[in-house]
């Protein structure tokens, strides 16, 4: 039996890395994001090229696998940070409400001229190039991770970035599964619909994002957490004893 045409990609995560309560929102916000790019240097990951995103008050450090990113956002500049242009992406919420989500999940077309999986509100941020934009998943709120779909991150854009993969030392190559674990009683329509998209969902006494992802350099399972700068946990499992598949997100 044929399987099924994947149109639909996971092409990255964000966390916002948020300011300690009472220090000065720049500054913290940037020392939590060194903090955690430390950690995950220290567990082998190698750092990759950065970016402002100019209109937006952030800029973002990022860990580069194939056909994966996973971005640190932090703040540059505040009082850019609920601008008009970015406002439906809540990050000023994000980063300095606690009751909010701190977390992004962007997808893109895993084949040419596919559309978002979801109904969008468009968004065109001042730092992207004339005639791109980011698709906001029209059911995003604050309070769950920012859905969003890059329509310009097609096959050929992905095959670019691999570019900026690096050699990691503890051997890693590429996420095997992300699990989106959220407070709330039940499903919500997000939870759902990141089920839908081969993200893992459960239920935690807060959110969390769980990466997991096989490497042949290790013998035995390693346990990576960013807690308590980020709500984010790692594991680095053996090739040979893993279960973890990849599904549509890899």
């Amino acid at each position: 039996m044929t399987e099924p045409l994947v149109k639909t990609r996971l092409d990255h995560v964000f966390v916002a890395c948020r300011p300690s309560e009472g220090e000065p929102v720049e500054s913290s916000s940037k020392a939590c994001a060194d903090r955690v790019a430390a950690a995950l240097c220290t567990a082998g990951f190698v750092e990759g090229p950065g970016r402002d995103h100019p209109g937006q008050g952030t800029a973002n450090r990022c860990f580069f696998f194939e056909h994966f990113m996973f971005e640190l956002l932090y703040v540059d500049d505040a009082a850019s940070l609920g601008s008009a242009d970015t406002s439906r992406f809540g990050l000023r919420d994000r980063f300095l409400i606690s009751a909010t989500s701190p977390f992004g999940i962007a997808f893109a077309p895993a084949v040419h001229g596919s559309s978002a999986p979801f109904e969008v509100d468009v968004v065109r941020p001042p730092y992207l190039p004339d005639g791109l934009s980011i698709e906001v998943a029209r059911v995003s709120t604050t309070t769950e991770p920012l859905l969003f779909h890059l329509p310009f991150a097609g096959p050929g854009v992905d095959k670019q970035r691999q570019d900026d993969i690096a050699s990691h030392p503890n051997g890693v190559r590429s996420l095997a599964q992300l699990t989106y674990s959220h407070g709330g009683g039940s499903d919500t329509e997000v939870a759902e619909l990141l089920k839908s998209l081969g993200v893992g969902v459960s239920l935690a006494s807060e959110q969390q994002l769980a990466l997991i992802f096989l490497t042949e350099s290790i013998n035995d399972p390693v346990e990576v957490t960013l807690m308590p700068d980020v709500p984010v946990r790692l594991s680095l499992l053996p090739m040979h004893n893993s279960g973890a598949g990849c599904h549509n997100i890899c």
